[in-house]
């Protein structure tokens, strides 16, 4: 096999593996987020606790203790359109009007694990919420 068909199967090689995890939407997930958002938005911190992985909610109280419930009602999110999915095996990230929301599977369905999300170039996302 010549130098050129080598490098010519080994890109496809490549494509291959990684389209296996590449990003893709999952509407099950895009309902998650959303949902959180709108919870937050319409103040019913008890309904965004629920949405959250175990260690988001534990983390929302932060330091001081407060409930879930009402320490998820001070994060800054809004909007209810979906604009971007991008689903990694059992991540996701989904941008929900102005904000992001990260997401896990769990054996229920998906959770969210960070919240209030802001992109920042060449560093990794500040979050409000995040476990």
């Amino acid at each position: 096999m010549t130098a050129g068909r080598v490098g010519i199967v080994a890109l496809v090689c490549i494509a291959l593996a990684l389209s296996g995890c590449s990003a893709t939407s999952d509407s099950a997930a895009d309902d998650a987020a959303t949902q959180f958002v709108r919870a937050v938005e319409q103040r019913d911190g008890d309904l965004a606790c629920s949405l959250l992985t175990p260690a988001a909610a534990d983390s929302a109280g932060g330091v001081a203790g407060t409930p879930c419930a009402q320490a998820v009602l001070k994060l800054r999110v809004e909007g209810s359109d979906v604009s971007h999915t991008e689903v990694w095996g059992d991540a996701a990230m989904i941008r929900v009007g102005s904000d992001t929301v990260f997401l896990r599977r769990m054996g229920d369905g998906w959770r969210v694990s960070a919240a209030g999300c802001t992109y920042r170039p060449d560093r990794p996302y500040a979050c409000d919420l995040e476990a």
